[in-house]
Formats: C-alpha cells, structure tokens, sequence
C-alpha cells in the first residue's frame, strides 16, 4: 500500500458494526502505518460520539477523518463535517453500508481506506429534516 503524501488521519470506528470484519479495520491501521501516515483510532461507545469527537477533531492535525462503521457512525460524522474543507473518508464497516454502495466505495478496507487518504474529492448533497443533516436515506 503506498500513498502519495504523508499526512494524519483520525479514523472513528463504531466497534459493533459488521462485528465480522472488525479485524479488518485493524489490518487497515497497520498497513496506513506502515505507509508513513499518523493514524489515531477511536471507538465510539454509543450514539452521538462519532459526531462529538468530528465536531471537536483539530483539523489541523487531522486533514482527513475516515469513519469505520455502518450508515449511522457515517451520518453522524458526516453530519459534523457539512459546510466544513474536512473531506471524509468511508470504510465501509456496517451491515448495510448504503452511502458507500452509492457512492461507490469499495467494500475491502484497505481499497476504501486507499479512496480516503489518496482519491479525490467528491462534494455531495446534504438533505434536512426536522433540523438532522442526513446524506443517504431519511
């Protein structure tokens, strides 16, 4: 796995989704390592923390924050970083990883973690309802 850029990365993983490839996530981490990159991992411990820890990530430090989780984790996250320069990076983790299946991010890790950390940037629309961001379905 080789990258083009030496930067961080700041990858939240809700640890029970896709509880069958939660070792996956792991391999990814090593291998980004390994590249050269800086790469925090945190686990979510219940609703709303993936979008606490985006809303107060230094984004100066993390350029980009990879989220390793299901539609939920992602929306969350998204959520935060709307209307923000932090592009947001999806390792599709969950159970029906239905933004990603859209989007289309590949469902290897390594592959999906490749698009977050070295692909392009991809601007997409944002929906509200009753004042909650939402990126996939309502």
């Amino acid at each position: 796995m080789t990258f083009t850029s030496r930067k961080s990365i700041l990858l939240v993983r809700n640890p029970t989704a896709g509880r069958r490839r939660r070792g996956l996530v792991d391999e990814v981490v090593r291998l980004v390592r390994d590249a050269g990159w800086s790469v925090d991992l945190v686990d979510t411990a219940g609703a709303g923390d993936a979008r606490r820890l985006a809303e107060t990530c230094d984004a100066e430090r993390y350029p980009v924050i990879a989220v390793a989780g299901g539609d939920g984790t992602i929306n969350e996250v998204a959520s935060a970083l709307a209307f923000t320069q932090t592009p947001l990076g999806i390792v599709p983790s969950g159970s029906g990883n239905g933004l990603a299946r859209e989007l289309g991010i590949p469902f290897v890790p390594q592959e999906a973690m490749r698009i977050a950390v070295d692909g392009r940037d991809r601007v997409i629309d944002a929906g509200e309802l009753d004042g909650h961001l939402f990126f996939n379905i309502a």
